[in-house]
């Protein structure tokens, strides 16, 4: 898997983003400021997050310029459909569609 560097102003929110999960930026920038990022942020090929919006959230509370991103550039449409984390809302069936 590639994992590059990316501007956090050229990463964008996927608009249908089932979660809502905001009271977690400030665990998770907690973490990453004591551990840094175990995980990288996904994007399709038009740099809209499939999956690690909070990650993504919490990179721009801590004022990093840049993330890690791996590009996942074999997806359809709509791409957090097809690699759904197990723990996402769509998976288990109260996403906000």
């Amino acid at each position: 898997m590639k994992i590059e560097l990316r501007p956090l102003a050229e990463i964008k929110p996927y608009e249908k983003n089932p979660r809502i999960n905001d009271a977690a930026v400030d665990a998770v920038a907690e973490s990453i400021r004591r551990f840094g990022f175990r995980q990288p942020i996904v994007v399709d090929a038009e740099g809209v997050i499939v999956c690690g919006h909070t990650r993504w959230k919490a990179a721009q509370k801590l004022g990093l310029d840049r993330a890690p991103v791996h590009v996942a550039k074999d997806l359809i449409p709509p791409p957090t459909l097809v690699i759904a984390e197990p723990s996402s809302p769509v998976v288990r069936g109260e996403a906000r569609l």
